[in-house]
This record gives C-alpha cells, sequence and structure tokens, in this order.
C-alpha cells in the first residue's frame, strides 16, 4: 500500500511540475497613464542637461548661462543656454487684461498660455491668475499649476510653492521631484520668498 501511494504522490508531483505555470497578468497603462509617462520621460532630457546637481550657486548659474532680447514678434525672451545647447527659451508679451507667456525646454516640452498680473502674495491665488497648458510635442496634456513642497535644512522646514503638472484626472505632478535642488530652494528662500 505504500508503494502504491509514493507512486501516486511521484506521479501528481510530475504532473505538477509538467503544468504551465500562469504569466503574471502585466497591468495596461491607461491612455491617461501613457501621457504622464510621456511627459516625464520628455522632460527628463532637459533635466539631464541642466545637470541640477551640479549648481552650488543658482545666481552665478544664471549669470554665466542667461540670455535675454526681444524677438522679432516683440516678445521679451529669456534663454539659458549650456554647452551650446538652449535648454530653456521663455517669451513674454505684456498684455491688458492678461500678460502672454511661452516656454519651450530642451526635450520638447512646452507651455504656453496667458497671466493676469497680481500683487497678492498668497501663492495658492497665483495660479488662478494664469492658464498655462503643458503640451508634449503638440498635445495638450495638462495645466501648469501651483503646489506646497515641504523644504527642511538643520534649522528649519519651509514651505515652497513649486510649479507641478495637473493632469485631466486631476492629479499632480511636482516638477521639483526632478529639478529642484538644495541650491536652488536656499535661493528661492533668500531671494525671493522672502519671510521678512
Amino acid at each position: 500500500m505504500r508503494h502504491k501511494l509514493s507512486i501516486l504522490l511521484a506521479a501528481l508531483v510530475l504532473l505538477g511540475c509538467q503544468k504551465e505555470s500562469q504569466p503574471v497578468p502585466v497591468h495596461e497603462y491607461t491612455p491617461q497613464e501613457q501621457a504622464k509617462e510621456h511627459l516625464l520621460q520628455s522632460f527628463s532630457p532637459f533635466v539631464e542637461r541642466l545637470e541640477p546637481e551640479s549648481i552650488d550657486n543658482i545666481k552665478d548659474f544664471l549669470l554665466d548661462y542667461s540670455k535675454v532680447d526681444i524677438d522679432k514678434d516683440g516678445y521679451v525672451r529669456y534663454r539659458l543656454i549650456r554647452k551650446g545647447l538652449t535648454l530653456i527659451t521663455i517669451k513674454f508679451r505684456p498684455g491688458i487684461p492678461d500678460s502672454r507667456i511661452e516656454a519651450y525646454f530642451y526635450g520638447g516640452v512646452s507651455m504656453k498660455g496667458t497671466v493676469a498680473p497680481t500683487l497678492t502674495f498668497d501663492w495658492k491665488k497665483w495660479d488662478d491668475n494664469w492658464d498655462i497648458d503643458v503640451y508634449d510635442g503638440d498635445e495638450s496634456v495638462a495645466k501648469l499649476g501651483l503646489g506646497p513642497f515641504f523644504y527642511t535644512n538643520e534649522n528649519d522646514t519651509w514651505l515652497v510653492p513649486v510649479p507641478v503638472f495637473i493632469f485631466p484626472d486631476e492629479t499632480s505632478y511636482s516638477i521639483s521631484v526632478l529639478v529642484f535642488t538644495d541650491a536652488f530652494i536656499t535661493y528661492l528662500l533668500e531671494n525671493v520668498i522672502s519671510t521678512e
């Protein structure tokens, strides 16, 4: 009886080993998830060429690599040029009630829209005064907004407003994760977002 039971168990084990394993189902990205992923991939070449980890002094960096002029369409044009590549072009044309702004990033991401002047220091109201679409190539995939970023140094924690991509499903992705360095945050805190 034991011999027959052993043969039966061995046969079951062999049958179990020969059974094909079932593949793990792969989550297919929705069109919205694909658009988000592609936008981040398109933004990555800009971040790689910018080399934010190498920026020690943001003021010196901007002085060394920035150019400002007026283009043929009457826009004030800012360009960040590093190692022979134009990494950012920002074009601004003042207007009433709204000013026009366009930004082009190395890699194919661009932003276009309008900005209304505002004098408030409440950053939560700033993105109520602009309507800026984010494009991945020719396709509008998100809006530009602001979101909170908590920066902590050895002494304090600061709330700094940072640009975010806001997608149609109301999720957002902070650009700070890719671009902001300690030097940049410190520069913002000391020179732009003064608490004094």
